[in-house]
């Protein structure tokens, strides 16, 4: 039988009386009600949580209810409703807690259907890390669903409604055989009344995941018996099967938090690890867009694979040249070596400064003639490395443009575009063409690397004299 609102709302005026003003009904559950009040010593709006009254019958109940909130009002975290007070008035069990202004998220699902992926990832993220903080308290929510988590301002998510959660620390609080929660977003031990802990919570937000990107529900029956023989006996279907665009890591996400047994799925704090992984710009593009991406790159490689046999046989022929003049290719570079052939000590001094980071492998070093060690061009798998006496500078090879310019007594050099209109990096000038075939024999051993672009020099018809870096 349904509360009589008015005739609570005024037992619970009449409770807080001088204290709190309680000033109308924020909303009507099977747990009692919720109604808004205002706190005139603090000015500030609270709400007001009533639980159902026949929980403080005994003494027994009572005390389980104070000894829950005692450790509920422990959980601090910034998406979870704080627990301001929580007392037995009138007969009336009453959680005293922070008024959120906004929305649910269910009245945002029922006005706009599903969200953007990475909306839908970054709520559940929140919720996660809400989730993660306590369970490690030991309390388990065992209702978590659009209607208990409340949007602020911002948008962001705030956990409530942990009236009902169960203290995993205590064995004596557990009960078994009684289902407790929502039929829609329970977990399959939850249906089955057994005894529940933190991954019962990660399944029900798996649920909640679910809506958020497909804008309905894993499974669906006319009566909630046969609802929870859905939830208990059936795979639920992947989110991709209603909306093939879905990012797949996301995707995968919720069919991990969705396993039948508790044992496959993740923790909160691992699901919490797997929806930050899925909320990164890389991770949240449609798989058209992901082929599409795999294409052009393979695209690029095949290019640049075609221009550096060009460009090796151009180094080829150049290399012949400046075996037959020596005097006009100029003063050869202090060192130009690949793989094995780099000397250990100078990968072990840009380790030890901070060019070369500890997992990096050096590919091709080169140091013009002159220089020292410390004013080396370091390339590696993912980077172009230029040391200096200051700070290294560094580019990553994706989209990277590399060129070397020659021009007949006049400059020459190296310099790198790290995007297609970015500005340019010179790392070296006054290349002789010596050193400039060097690097350019130097590149093309390297083949492809992540997309970079080598653009190659004429052949010189004099080059410059040197000249001091």
């Amino acid at each position: 039988m349904p509360p009589d609102i008015a005739e609570l709302q005024r037992r619970l005026a009449d409770a807080f009386r001088g204290q709190l003003d309680v000033t109308g009904v924020l909303g009507v559950g099977g747990f009692g009600a919720v109604f808004r009040a205002h706190d005139p010593v603090l000015e500030r709006d609270v709400a007001i949580k009533v639980l159902d009254a026949s929980r403080a019958s005994s003494a027994d109940n009572r005390e389980q209810f104070l000894r829950e909130a005692r450790i509920v009002a422990t959980v601090e975290h910034p998406h979870i409703v704080p627990l301001y007070g929580a007392e037995i008035r009138d007969g009336l069990l009453c959680l005293t807690m922070r008024l959120v202004p906004g929305h649910s998220l269910a009245e945002r699902l029922a006005g706009e259907g599903p969200l953007p992926p990475a909306a839908a990832a970054r709520l559940a993220h929140e919720v996660a890390q809400a989730l993660t903080t306590a369970h490690a308290r030991g309390v388990v929510h065992r209702d978590v669903k659009p209607d208990n988590i409340l949007l602020d301002a911002d948008g962001h998510a705030i956990v409530t409604d942990f009236g009902i959660s169960l203290i995993t620390g205590r064995a004596s609080d557990r009960s078994t055989g009684v289902v407790i929660g929502t039929p829609q977003y329970l977990s399959p031990e939850q249906a089955l009344g057994e005894a529940v802990d933190g991954r019962a919570d990660v399944y029900s937000l798996g649920v909640v995941l679910f809506e958020m990107l497909t804008g309905k529900l894993p499974f669906a029956s006319a009566t909630t018996s046969g609802l929870l023989a859905k939830q208990i006996l059936e795979t639920p279907p992947s989110p991709s099967r209603l909306r093939p665009e879905l990012p797949a890591r996301l995707v995968a996400a919720v069919n991990h938090a969705l396993a039948k047994s508790p044992g496959d799925r993740p923790t909160a704090k691992e699901f919490a690890g797997e929806l930050a992984l899925a909320r990164t710009p890389d991770a949240l593009l449609a798989p058209s867009e992901v082929r599409r991406r795999k294409r052009r790159r393979r695209l690029q490689w095949i290019t640049l694979g075609i221009v550096m046999g060009v460009a090796g046989l151009g180094v080829a022929l150049w290399a012949a040249f400046q075996g037959l003049n020596t005097l006009r290719g100029g003063a050869p570079p202090s060192l130009s070596a690949t793989g094995a052939t780099i000397p250990p000590a100078l990968i072990a001094e840009a380790r030890a400064d901070g060019s070369l980071q500890p997992d990096e492998v050096a590919a091709y070093v080169f140091v013009p003639h002159g220089l020292p060690w410390s004013e080396a061009l370091i390339i590696t798998d993912s980077a172009i490395i230029r040391r200096s006496a200051r700070d290294p500078r560094r580019h990553a090879l994706d989209a990277t443009t590399v060129m070397q310019w020659y021009r007949s007594g006049k400059n020459s050099g190296l310099w790198v575009r790290a995007r297609k209109d970015g500005p340019r990096d010179t790392l070296f000038t006054n290349l002789t063409g010596a050193e400039l075939g060097a690097l350019n024999a130097g590149f093309a051993t390297l083949g492809p690397r992540q997309g970079a672009t080598v653009t190659s020099p004429p052949t010189p018809a004099t080059p410059p004299s040197r000249r001091p870096h």
